[in-house]
């Protein structure tokens, strides 16, 4: 799909938002975030996958699912409070503390989009179900992320 067709589906949607998810090597590879105003502008961060476990994956069996917060695994992790700021501005999601998202009452088939490093201390992004705080995925290992995307 090409950028101007990428723009004209976001209006004729009336969105004002956008994210593109390219394939590299058969699979996702690179997601990016555009704001369509006066066209599309490419805002940060540029994110480069590393691997992406699908939710078909997972041993929890669930059909659709709705974000309802952002939450990053430490606050004195300064790139994962930035990510999930970040992702948090685009989506216009809140940012919860885990703690809070687990004391949620019972909501059906609504998760949080958890910022974390995993084994490897790679930066990961998966989807948790709340309050249960059970993954569900799908999730994205990250390979890096582009602040300055006006270079990119």
């Amino acid at each position: 799909m090409s950028f101007e067709s990428l723009a004209e589906k976001a209006l004729e949607l009336d969105a004002d938002r956008a994210i593109l998810v390219d394939r590299w090597k058969g699979g996702p590879g690179k997601i990016e975030f555009f704001r369509l105003k006066e066209g599309l502008k490419l805002v940060p961060p540029l994110i480069y996958l590393k691997g992406v476990k699908l939710r078909r994956e997972f041993e929890t069996e669930i059909r659709r699912v709705q974000a309802v917060a952002i939450a990053a695994s430490s606050d004195k992790d300064i790139e994962l409070q930035k990510l999930a700021d970040a992702l948090s501005d685009f989506l216009q999601l809140p940012k919860k503390d885990v703690q809070t998202l687990k004391q949620t009452q019972k909501a059906k088939r609504k998760t949080a989009l958890y910022v974390s490093r995993g084994k490897d201390g790679q930066i990961q992004l998966t989807f948790m179900l709340v309050p249960a705080w059970v993954e569900a995925g799908p999730r994205m290992r990250l390979s890096h992320l582009i602040w300055n995307v006006e270079k990119a």
